[in-house]
């Protein structure tokens, strides 16, 4: 089936395209529909991190150290840096005896403009937990202090903590391990190339467990999808996307973005699962097809009129004069 094509319109003119593959499917790995190509293969990224959190959640970590379903949202997020975000970090890692310097995953520039624009004001530099993905490493010095291993080298291939989070990957995907292609992510971690179809798969397993998954993963699954749609804040933050839909949709989907065009959600009483990749991985064609897809899955309430907004986004000149407009042509 043809992609979804996001037009990007300058006055009246076509200025720009982008191809869009998305898949839906059930939680038994069935296709409900797809556009483009179902088994495009490409890195999961961020849209990973549910799956990554599931070992720790399995052999009991979160109740070993009495982690809050806040603390659990913000261990799956990309989140923006936020004062939130930035205590649930540490209230992790000061749970397990560990500080910041333990953190591997490098500095970086929050991802919340307002955040980053404090911290460029104030002349500030930010720290290891203001990089986006804080809580995932959070989550892993976790598990290995869960595991008895030594924490040091965590986010390196053959350390038990990553085998042991490949191992899940390639579980709750389908695949088996040897089958997962590897590079490195943005934050140093091991980062997973699959084709769409198995990361949608995931996402419909994480939105309604099924017989396939043992007592300890059904738990588990249910455990993370609760802790991330009752708090979708810690998940990203303000102005963002997946925290939007989880709000809007309250509850009814599950949702993670990852970076260069992956945005994966679960519709939760139906067992669906969704994947979308942006094939140049421009961001700003991301949630108007998004928002596409929730209208077709018909889960947005008449309330979510900021996430409507999004379907038709408009573009703007330096002057803040609307000079644009992107539109979401899907095939028949």
């Amino acid at each position: 089936m043809k992609e979804i094509i996001v037009e990007v319109r300058r006055g009246k003119l076509l200025e720009s395209k982008h191809r869009v593959h998305a898949v839906i499917v059930d939680n038994e790995g069935h296709v409900v529909k797809s556009y483009g190509d179902e088994l495009f293969f490409t890195f999961w990224r961020s849209a990973a991190k549910p799956f990554q959190v599931l070992p720790l959640i399995e052999l009991g970590g979160h109740k070993r150290f009495g982690f809050t379903p806040q603390e659990i949202a913000v261990m799956v997020s990309s989140h923006n840096g936020e004062q939130e975000h930035l205590h649930a970090v540490e209230s992790i890692l000061n749970k397990i005896g560990l500080s910041e310097t333990s953190l591997d995953c490098g500095t970086a520039i929050p991802l919340g403009r307002k955040v980053a624009k404090e911290l460029a004001q104030s002349k500030k530099k930010p720290t290891l937990l203001h990089n986006a993905c804080s809580g995932k490493h959070a989550a892993a010095l976790a598990l290995a202090k869960t595991m008895d291993v030594d924490e040091q080298g965590y986010i390196l291939p053959e350390h038990p903590v990553q085998k042991k989070l490949l191992e899940a990957i390639a579980h709750c995907t389908d695949l088996n391990a040897d089958t997962i292609e590897t590079a490195v992510d943005g934050c140093g971690f091991p980062v997973y190339a699959l084709p769409l179809r198995n990361m949608a798969m995931a996402y419909a397993r994480l939105a309604k467990t099924i017989k396939r998954c043992n007592d300890k993963q059904e738990a588990a699954l249910e455990l993370i999808r609760e802790a991330m749609v009752r708090n979708p804040f810690y998940v990203a933050g303000s102005e963002r996307i997946c925290t939007g839909v989880m709000e809007k949709t309250g509850g009814e989907i599950v949702a993670k973005q990852g970076a260069e065009g992956i945005f994966c959600m679960g519709q939760n009483s139906e067992g669906l699962g969704v994947a979308i990749k942006v094939e140049d991985g421009a961001h700003r064609a991301l949630d108007p097809v998004v928002v596409s897809l929730l209208n077709d899955l018909n889960v947005l309430p008449a309330s979510a009129a900021p996430l409507s907004d999004l379907l038709e986004p408009v573009v703007r000149n330096h002057r803040k004069e609307i000079i644009g407009y992107l539109t979401v042509i899907k095939p028949c």
